[in-house]
């Protein structure tokens, strides 16, 4: 996982393990451009983007039992890294490394408005 990728695990108290994997796919799903790709323990869903974030994730969603229930693991790769590449070289040739500041200060601002998206699925499937 890099720097600005999303990783979160929750313990969640559903009984079923189907009725999570429903909630997050019905919930996720409009957000993508690319379809639901199912795997064993999940599902992932590729240039997933957060209504109010401008950079897009690669997901994983996945749900293990535990003995009090289930795991949740959400894990978001950050996609569209050569955008990245080009505005931290333009900050630098161009600011002198000012602007490198603001670009980074940008992309991890983009990482807590996902992670804050993600926090607030799971406590309204807790509810």
């Amino acid at each position: 996982m890099g720097v600005f990728d999303v990783a979160l695990q929750r313990s969640l108290k559903a009984d079923d393990k189907n009725k999570i994997l429903d909630y997050f796919q019905n919930e996720l799903k409009p957000r993508s451009k690319e379809p639901i790709a199912p795997n064993k323990e999940g599902f992932t869903l590729e240039k997933f983007r957060e209504k109010k974030s401008l950079m897009q994730y690669n997901l994983s969603v996945s749900v293990t039992p535990t003995k009090e229930g289930h795991l949740l693991s959400i894990e978001g790769e950050l996609q569209n890294l050569w955008i990245i590449v080009v505005f931290i070289a333009l900050g630098v040739l161009f600011t002198y490394g000012v602007g490198l500041v603001v670009v980074i200060a940008f992309v991890y601002f983009q990482k807590v408005v996902a992670t804050n998206y993600f926090n607030a699925l799971i406590d309204r499937f807790k509810s």
